[in-house]
């Protein structure tokens, strides 16, 4: 063992002793975080093995200073704590995030969670971009579409839109796919149109009817209700209804 990591060793041991006799929680995350410092600023690869641990122990800290709220430690700084997590791997991260999210969730420290969510997120597209499989392009295509209340309600928007103009009548009258049965709420056709499928969506009227004519009809309507069950009601619904704390 070289000198400068024996010298660094001491110091990290007497650091851990003061975790060790700490009175309060702040103590040790003080003790802690010198730890984390000494061993980022040697670059030894030695002493970085262990950051992953080393982050939740500060991370549990830190947390359960702010619930003494003593000395200052009234609220969680979590720019602080993502400096940390950032140093970690990808996989590391994600599941020293995943250990925030659950202190944060036990603790009751509300918008703090919602951030820490945002960087799961943020941690998991990471991921996903890294190794390109079609899980983890179906898993990314989610992430992108629930990532706050607006790309939530743009989607709804986009799956809408594409229902409405599957539905719309054939150019091609030879080879018609649906038979349909409007309620008249407009002199438009384009309205009406629109308007009957949005009170269809919500099955409002049972004025409008959509009947298929061969089998690519029945598929198309299969999928279209498979698509709507999935992604509108299982995924879009409850993720608005966890952004807005219903």
């Amino acid at each position: 063992m070289d000198v400068q990591r024996q010298n660094l060793l001491v110091l990290i041991d007497g650091e851990r002793n003061n975790i060790l006799n700490a009175q309060y929680f702040y103590q040790k995350l003080e003790a802690q975080n010198a730890i984390l410092q000494i061993k980022i600023h040697s670059r030894d690869p030695v002493l970085l093995r262990d950051t992953y641990v080393d982050i939740k122990y500060l991370i549990s800290y830190y947390i359960k200073a702010c619930e003494e709220r003593q000395f200052g430690y009234d609220d969680i700084d979590m720019g602080k704590i993502f400096s940390y997590t950032g140093l970690l791997s990808i996989e590391e991260r994600l599941k020293a995030l995943h250990y925030l999210n659950r202190l944060l969730a036990v603790n009751g420290f509300e918008p703090e969670k919602d951030a820490c969510n945002k960087a799961l997120a943020d941690a998991n597209i990471s991921l996903c971009t890294q190794n390109i499989t079609w899980v983890n392009a179906f898993k990314l295509l989610y992430l992108k579409m629930t990532m706050n209340i607006w790309t939530v309600a743009f989607t709804l928007l986009l799956s809408y839109s594409v229902y409405s103009i599957v539905l719309l009548p054939s150019s091609e009258p030879k080879f018609p796919v649906f038979e349909i049965e409007y309620l008249n709420v407009s002199k438009n056709f384009y309205s009406n149109h629109f308007a009957n499928t949005l009170l269809g969506v919500f099955q409002f009227s049972d004025g409008f009817k959509v009947k298929p004519l061969n089998i690519w009809g029945v598929i198309l309507l299969v999928l279209g209700k498979i698509a709507f069950l999935v992604i509108v009601i299982n995924i879009l619904i409850k993720e608005i209804s966890s952004k807005l704390k219903l």
